[in-house]
């Protein structure tokens, strides 16, 4: 083990040390000579080297001493010039604005050459303080934080003037420690100015921005109901003469059927045939307007019962087709009944249509083997369609088969569509012309 000779590094130590050692020798030296000889002549002779021998091994003790303690207080001295410029070059070259605060005022003690380059404009103003580049709400409440600090602590976010009376923001942190035996503080300036002003941005663009959704949102709610009202007028006011027009085309075969020639009443005929369709088409537009503002209600539904009754009603509208139909039975759904009705119908009726013309038509209704992304599926084996117009199927009006052979309003997929947006769903296809096709579809709000 080394041995410490720091404590022997200082006079006190030193003088002690040399008093007691001094005493110790002189008192067990003489009663040692005193034993060994009587003769005074050599007594005086020994106790003259002893003297000698004394002051030589002292002398030797006491120089090694010395230049110990000499080393010391240079290496001691050294760490600290080196601590110091340390210290210096951190404080004075630190990009941050930093200052060293006395502990008895705002006086500011030292400054770095950023807090000088951004209070002073490079200037090194003496005998600045703290009042001077705070501003009259900031200073009191950084006092106060001062005066109650009992740690290390971010005091938090303030204003502060430059020379030129700009105004910055910024946040300050406060550090104890000890300069020349006294308490001081250390402050270190974080200019937040551009941070907090975009923050401000963002916060006023967002207001804004809310401000401006409450608007469009008010306008969206008038044009919708102005649409509710015109769609109403529409339906209503265009039903009447669609009926005056059926009613006395109607009337006319009764009355003059049997004198009509061919041609006209082939003319009557497809003008009723005509008013139908209009009317249907009417039908399914107002049923189309009315989902974007039907209310969702969730509730538990026997998805089953419902494909089996759809089934059974277009049986009957397609008595003379031989359908094989195929229902995978499933667990109870959660999701909109009303709506889930209406999807399916458009769907299984579609299917039905475009597989009338199959020589053994048939129809699969159920859900894929799929646990993480189940999907719900409706299946014909009918016409079939080019995939690459699979994108226009589900827009109003938009038809890829002759009316003659599938007749209708081009409105049922479009509907179903809807439906699966409000439902915040999905709705996929697969199919190929002359191999039927294949509806996939999922519901957000069903828990499987």
């Amino acid at each position: 083990m080394q041995f410490n000779y720091r404590r022997l590094l200082n006079p006190f130590t030193i003088t002690i040390f040399y008093l007691v050692i001094g005493g110790l020798w002189i008192q067990f030296s003489d009663d040692w000579l005193e034993r060994i000889t009587d003769d005074l002549v050599y007594l005086n002779q020994l106790q003259t080297y002893k003297g000698w021998f004394f002051v030589l091994i002292t002398g030797g003790l006491l120089y090694f001493l010395i230049s110990k303690h000499k080393k010391y207080v240079a290496e001691s001295s050294f760490k600290i010039r080196e601590s110091e410029k340390n210290f210096e070059h951190i404080f004075f070259f630190n990009p941050f604005p930093m200052v060293v605060l006395d502990s008895e005022s705002d006086k500011i003690l030292l400054r770095n050459k950023s807090f000088i380059s951004t209070f002073s404009g490079g200037k090194r103003t003496e005998g600045i303080l703290l009042s001077d580049i705070l501003s009259e709400q900031s200073l009191p409440e950084v006092l106060k934080g001062l005066n109650t600090q009992t740690s290390n602590t971010t005091l938090g976010t303030f204003q502060a003037l430059t020379n030129d009376h700009s105004t910055l923001i910024v946040e300050i942190s406060a550090f104890q420690f000890s300069l020349d035996a006294q308490t001081t503080r250390l402050l270190i300036f974080n200019d937040v100015t551009v941070e907090t002003k975009n923050r401000e941005k963002v916060i006023e663009l967002t207001q804004n921005l809310e401000k401006l959704i409450q608007e469009r949102t008010v306008e969206l709610r008038n044009i919708n109901s102005e649409l509710e009202a015109f769609s109403y007028s529409v339906s209503h006011d265009l039903r009447a003469p669609l009926r005056a027009i059926d009613g006395f085309s109607l009337a006319v075969i009764d009355e003059f059927g049997k004198t009509l020639d061919p041609i006209a009443r082939n003319y009557l005929d497809r003008v009723r045939s005509a008013s139908t369709k209009m009317s249907e088409l009417i039908d399914d537009m107002t049923r189309l307007s009315k989902i974007s503002r039907t209310n969702v209600e969730i509730k538990d539904i026997n998805m089953t019962e419902i494909c089996q009754q759809i089934t059974a009603e277009q049986r009957a509208i397609w008595g003379d087709k031989n359908y094989t139909i195929t229902i995978h039975d499933r667990d109870r759904i959660r999701t909109d009944s009303g709506l889930l009705r209406i999807l399916l119908f458009n769907l299984i009726s579609n299917a039905f249509k475009y597989s009338s013309r199959t020589e053994n038509p048939s129809i699969e209704i159920g859900q894929t083997d799929d646990k993480t992304h189940p999907e719900f599926f409706v299946r014909d084996n009918g016409v079939g369609i080019d995939m690459q117009y699979a994108d226009k199927i589900f827009k109003p009006f938009q038809r890829l088969h002759e009316t003659a052979d599938y007749p209708g309003t081009d409105v049922g997929l479009a509907t179903v569509q809807r439906i699966i947006n409000k439902l915040s769903g999905k709705i996929r296809i697969e199919s190929k012309k002359g191999n039927g096709t294949t509806f996939y579809f999922n519901l957000n709000n069903d828990h499987i």
